[in-house]
């Protein structure tokens, strides 16, 4: 999260990240040469050309010509103001640094201070770069204010004009600014000690705000990246959890006063381990890609502030007004394309040595608790398992079934201590380096205790259960090879079912509107899910569609961000939601029934002379006795359906 000083808070809710990004597309006229498509690595610390670790956390990009420069904050390792750094690249990747472009000399009042989110637009009316940013003292977390720095210049040195309070009234914390298609510029920041969430429009020269626009009162958002894609406003947020990372939430607007959509979550429950901190539009010759930018907090997973790290992953937008994300270990950028991918992760199996057989989530279940054990290698998802780098040589390790992490249970540092599944967290206990055990195997240690793990016992039975253990390197029930996943099995995990899912009538026939329901997971991510019905063409699922009525056949199959599409599965469904019909003939002292149903078929008819018992009609109904008498008959269909009692009359005499 933002920064969080050594003493005292005001109260459980810490300033996030806030993003600004801007596009200036023709201030220098050098041209840069073109730039060479790269891939970035997630969960790492970046360096610039010199070799230096980037300092830019809480920061935005803004594009100037060919160039991306990043501004973002730089601390003492007390965590107080150094600087706000900006460096300049053409391809996202290779940072060189250009500049402290505010420092603690630049003003009195930043001898002394914290400095968080600075964020830079270009005014084109006054040809002056703006930076904001938020102000608090080195020694508390009191002030909430915003602050403001000018330059001509896009990494100069930029001056100084002051901190204050949005209309001497409002705190102002995680900060962010955007520019809108018609020069008007904006400041968004958390107010209210970061309960509320305001919107000010800027003066003429983006200097001061003039006016309140919008405000969330009660929200608890932090974090704020507002931008613009085809007319629609997107407001990404997080929580307010302290360093610790939480689920982001989006809103969407066609005008920035409102009204706005009802947060809706976007990535998981942490962020992917990280917090907003912008949303870079990336124009090319081929498209705009809309790229995220997460920080990853160093005393969110248990070191220090200068050890925090990036999280940058390409956004997807099902539909105009929504807003999806997918987790990727490393992306792939073309800034003069505009084209930015997730590079697929890589999946292994984890077999021990002893029994041959690979490490299995029990029941392939998704649940949080899961316990893990050893069972004869498949293809399943529940036995592949992904790598997430921590720090220190230590990695996480994901199920590829659930998305959960290998977790030792309740952090128990003891002996046969069970190893389950567990959402992802921070804790050392989901922590694991592998140590070389000789002939292509490795001893998985579990960082928190020093303990391995472990088939007890030596069994080689399946479902024998997943434990940690004292080390001993000569033990091959503590070693495990890592086994490639080949790319056919790492296609997306799809399933359909009904809506309702039990069939409300007889003989597996529903007797009322039925949905599909189809559910796709993948590691990385789902790009299209398709259906279609008795052979007709694929058709896209992207929310539960109403099915025809009859006996009809269901096919589905989804596609991953990476390419690969899951084998096709089939379901049938019965739907009769009609009730049957039935028709009768008289012939003097004889009745003729005939039954009709279009979907699932008759399945009886009945009859009733005058008040007598109802019988089960199989053929031509004789009345043999003299006067007047009442038929009455009804049929009843596979699915259940009763249709109608009607009666015929006839007399005898």
């Amino acid at each position: 999260m933002s920064m969080q000083t050594p003493r005292r808070r005001p109260m459980a809710v810490l300033t996030g990240l806030a993003c600004a990004v801007a596009t200036v597309l023709a201030l220098v006229s050098a041209p840069a040469a073109q730039a060479d498509v790269v891939t970035i690595a997630n969960r790492t610390q970046f360096v610039d050309t010199s070799g230096d670790i980037v300092h830019a956390h809480g920061g935005g990009i803004i594009k100037v010509g060919r160039y991306y420069y990043w501004f973002g904050e730089s601390r003492h390792a007390d965590s107080s103001f150094k600087a706000v750094s900006v460096y300049r690249s053409s391809d996202l990747k290779t940072w060189k640094f250009r500049n402290n472009a505010l420092t603690q000399a630049s003003a009195p009042e930043l001898a002394s201070s914290n400095i968080e989110r600075p964020k830079v637009m270009y005014n084109a009316a006054t040809g002056q770069f703006v930076m904001w940013m938020h102000k608090e003292t080195a020694t508390d977390y009191v002030q909430a204010r915003a602050a403001v720095a000018v330059s001509s210049t896009i990494d100069g040195d930029y001056s100084y004009q002051g901190s204050f309070r949005p209309f001497d009234q409002h705190m102002s914390r995680d900060i962010t600014v955007f520019v809108d298609d018609d020069g008007a510029g904006y400041m968004i920041s958390a107010a209210n000690e970061n309960r509320d969430l305001h919107v000010y429009r800027l003066t003429a020269d983006y200097t001061q705000v003039a006016q309140l626009v919008k405000s969330w009162p009660g929200d608890v958002r932090e974090s704020p990246a507002l931008f613009k894609r085809n007319g629609v406003y997107f407001m990404l947020t997080s929580g307010a959890t302290y360093w610790n990372p939480n689920q982001q939430k989006y809103s969407t607007a066609s005008s920035i006063a409102g009204p706005w959509s009802a947060w809706r979550n976007v990535g998981d429950s942490t962020g992917f381990g990280s917090q907003t901190t912008a949303v870079l539009p990336i124009q090319g010759s081929q498209g705009t890609s809309y790229l995220y930018l997460g920080d990853r907090w160093g005393p969110g997973f248990g070191a220090t502030y200068l050890d925090s790290q990036y999280v940058w992953l390409p956004l997807r937008f099902p539909s105009d007004t929504s807003l999806a994300m997918d987790e990727f270990g490393k992306i792939m950028v073309d800034t003069d394309t505009g084209v930015i991918a997730g590079v697929p992760a890589s999946y292994v199996n984890l077999q021990a040595r002893h029994s041959g057989k690979c490490a299995d989530i029990v029941n392939a279940s998704t649940a949080n608790n899961a316990e893990l054990a050893q069972y004869t290698c498949g293809t399943g998802f529940n036995q592949q398992v992904t790598t997430r780098t921590t720090s220190d040589g230590y990695q996480q390790l994901v199920m590829r079934n659930s998305g959960l992490c290998l977790d030792v249970s309740g952090g128990s540092t003891a002996d046969n201590a069970q190893v389950i599944q567990w959402t992802c967290g921070s804790g050392t206990n989901q922590q694991w380096k592998f140590q070389d055990a000789g002939d292509g195997y490795s001893q998985i240690v579990a960082r928190h205790s020093g303990k391995c793990l472990d088939v007890p016992g030596n069994s080689m039975a399946n479902s024998a259960r997943i434990k940690q253990f004292t080390c001993n390197a000569t033990a091959t029930n503590q070693q495990w090879q890592r086994l490639a996943v080949p790319s056919s099995a790492m296609t997306p995990a799809v399933a359909a079912a009904t809506d309702p899912q039990t069939p409300t009538g007889q003989n597996g026939w529903f007797t009322q509107e039925v949905n599909l329901v189809v559910t796709a997971t993948d590691t990385f991510g789902i790009e299209s899910t398709e259906y279609r019905i008795d052979g007709g063409p694929w058709r896209s699922y992207t929310k539960a569609v109403a099915l025809p009525v009859g006996a009809i056949t269901v096919d589905y199959r989804a596609t991953s961000v990476s390419g690969t599409t899951s084998p096709t599965g089939t379901i049938t469904v019965r739907t009769d939601p009609f009730k049957p019909t039935v028709d009768a003939a008289t012939d003097g002292a004889t009745v003729t029934l005939g039954g009709q149903d279009k979907h699932s078929g008759v399945e009886a008819i009945s009859y009733q002379v005058d008040d007598g018992e109802w019988l089960s009609y199989a053929g031509p109904i004789v009345v043999t006795e003299a006067g007047k008498h009442k038929v009455s008959y009804r049929a009843f269909d596979k699915a259940g359906n009763e249709s109608a009692t009607s009666s015929v009359k006839i007399e005898i005499p």
